[in-house]
C-alpha cells in the first residue's frame, strides 16, 4: 500500500512518488514469462470499504520482474486487476 492516496497519474515522477506503506501481501515472481501471477488483497480490502486505496509493486530481488502500462501496444500483455466480489 501507499501511504499517500492523493498523487496523480500525470505528474507523477520518480522524485515525487508517493512513500510506501505496510506491507499488505507478499509473493514469489514466476519465472515464466506471459503469465498470470495472483494475490489475496480481501483482507487488507475489507477494512478500506467506501476508500481510495494505492498500491505499490517492489522486489528485493536482482531479476527483472516487469508489468506493462496501459499505453502498452499489445494489450494482453498489460497489467490488469481482476476483482471478484
Amino acid at each position: 500500500s501507499l501511504i499517500d492516496n492523493t498523487w496523480q497519474e500525470l505528474s507523477l515522477t520518480n522524485k515525487n512518488k508517493p512513500l510506501p506503506g505496510p506491507v499488505v501481501s507478499t509473493f514469489v515472481p514466476l519465472t515464466t514469462t506471459s503469465v498470470w501471477n495472483e494475490t489475496d488483497l480481501t483482507n487488507y480490502i475489507k477494512g478500506k470499504e467506501g476508500s481510495l486505496v494505492s498500491f505499490e509493486m517492489d522486489t528485493s530481488s536482482t531479476d527483472t520482474f516487469e508489468f506493462y502500462s496501459k499505453e502498452r501496444s499489445t494489450v494482453s500483455q498489460r497489467v490488469q486487476l481482476v476483482i471478484i466480489y
